[in-house]
């Protein structure tokens, strides 16, 4: 049977859950392995020359085959290290409880950086950490914020408050974090210019933008072993998404393909990221 006349394989289920998964192409479940067993023998050699989608490579091995990758990208070959390797979740959340614990100051990192989202609910009162808060585009103006209070029970989408216009107010200044952020993702690499950096970096707004220079500076300088230290960085990378404007609100068109921030879009709360990130790192 030539290639064109195999029948049409459609997966037993979605697409999982991964890291970047808004991203990586759409690949259902089952597909990869239901063609190898059709095709090759158990433990035949494979080679993915592209390696676009980590998952291809684990549902190969999970079937019993070996494959070789080649790829250019270095933050989907580090996923697929990270996946490949599976670390249990109580690691993830170690590293994550030692970042956690760490000093900003004479402040714990986590309480610092949850003070950045504080919100007051509308029916108590009491301050509460937002899920979210909601932007409007052109021109730039902060109109709601997504929380659940864990005092009254009173959830769902309010109102922006002064409050949280006031917390918008960080610790230095944004002209000099962007500086750093260039500086630090162009390094000595001439493949990478600075306007395309620059394009990047406007689609970060100034609290996301402080609190990813702030947790990637306290991993480069905390005392970890050097697995915990990948472990923690893996969680950085899915946060790093989670702190741009990419995130249409309604989500319309949850895949964006490119730099082009929607007229109203979410700024999530970038520790709740992080650890909603462990959950996707293992599943």
């Amino acid at each position: 049977m030539s290639v064109l006349e195999q029948p049409f394989i459609g997966g037993r289920s979605e697409a999982p859950l991964l890291p970047l998964g808004r991203y990586l192409p759409l690949l259902p479940a089952g597909i990869i392995e239901t063609w190898l067993k059709q095709t090759l023998p158990a433990g035949a050699w494979i080679l993915d020359p592209i390696g676009a989608h980590p998952q291809l490579a684990l549902e190969a091995a999970r079937a019993g085959y070996r494959i070789l990758i080649t790829s250019n990208n270095p933050i989907l070959s580090f996923m697929l290290e990270i996946l490949a390797a599976a670390p249990p979740q109580s690691e993830f959340e170690a590293a994550l409880a030692a970042l956690a614990i760490s000093k900003r100051g004479e402040e714990r990192l986590e309480r610092h950086i949850l003070s950045l989202y504080q919100t007051p609910c509308a029916a108590c009162g009491q301050l509460v950490s937002a899920q979210a808060f909601i932007w409007q585009n052109e021109p730039l103006r902060l109109v709601s914020r997504i929380y659940r209070c864990l005092h009254c029970g009173d959830e769902g989408e309010r109102p922006a408050t002064p409050l949280d216009v006031e917390k918008l107010n960080l610790p230095g200044n944004d002209a000099l974090h962007r500086a750093r952020a260039l500086s630090r993702v162009i390094g000595d690499q001439s493949s990478v210019t600075r306007e395309q950096v620059n394009e990047a970096l406007k689609t970060y707004l100034p609290r996301p933008l402080y609190v990813l220079t702030t947790l990637i500076n306290k991993v480069e300088t905390l005392p970890l072993s050097e697995e915990r230290r990948r472990l923690l960085t893996a969680l950085l990378i899915q946060v790093c998404d989670e702190g741009n404007t990419l995130w249409q609100y309604p989500a319309l068109r949850p895949r964006p393909r490119q730099l082009t921030v929607p007229a109203q879009f979410r700024e999530n709360n970038l520790w709740l990221a992080l650890e909603n990130a462990v959950s996707l790192w293992c599943s």
